[in-house]
């Protein structure tokens, strides 16, 4: 009976500890986006004499990190319950499939968001993320493996969110400058402006 009693309390404890730990991941991706937003904002505004933020612009995307928190702490969640353990294998396993599956998803997630939160027809939310998202997909290519292999290989589970946040502050505000950065359609197609610009090899 006492064993039983203690599994039960020791259920109810892990349990509130989840919940605690989903609220607090929940709220920090908010948090994130909002400060990110803002110092994107800050640091590319036209060179005035005062600063005027749009606070509509920030509340969306802290509305789109609220949403995306908890599709944050449910994927990495399962990486570790289905991929345990800080070997090497184990690290490059967690970091094919971040970047396999997390990433254009949620890239595809927020650009889906964003866009019906202002107002845009299908039609312009594919134009943006056909303009936006290969140059996206390369810059998290070079952000994010080095830092999560780090995360997964050397930080202690209890300290993850921290460092992931710190890691995110940055991400979240160039995310912010992409998402309203002006392109046209030939800025989208990223590798091929890349080609374009490329001197001719000299004939032999």
């Amino acid at each position: 009976m006492a064993v039983r009693s203690a599994l039960v309390a020791l259920r109810v404890r892990i349990a509130k500890q989840a919940g605690s730990l989903l609220l607090v991941n929940t709220a920090g991706c908010g948090v994130l986006m909002g400060l990110g937003d803002i110092a994107t904002q800050l640091l590319v505004h036209e060179k005035t004499d005062k600063v005027k933020l749009d606070w509509k612009r920030t509340g969306r995307m802290v509305v789109m990190g609220v949403a995306l928190g908890p599709l944050f702490h449910g994927w990495y969640s399962m990486l570790d319950r289905y991929l345990p353990g800080r070997s090497l294998s184990t690290v490059a396993k967690k970091l094919v499939a971040d970047q396999g599956v997390a990433c254009p998803g949620f890239l595809l997630l927020f650009f889906g968001g964003m866009g019906l939160m202002e107002g845009q027809s299908q039609e312009e939310i594919k134009s943006e993320i056909k303009c936006k998202f290969v140059p996206l997909i390369i810059a998290d290519c070079c952000f994010w493996p080095p830092m999560q292999a780090i995360n997964f290989r050397f930080v202690p589970p209890q300290f993850r969110v921290l460092y992931v946040a710190c890691c995110t502050l940055f991400w979240d505000g160039f995310l912010s400058y992409m998402k309203y950065k002006k392109f046209d359609e030939e800025d989208g197609n990223f590798l091929k402006k890349l080609l374009k610009s490329t001197p001719d090899s000299p004939s032999s």
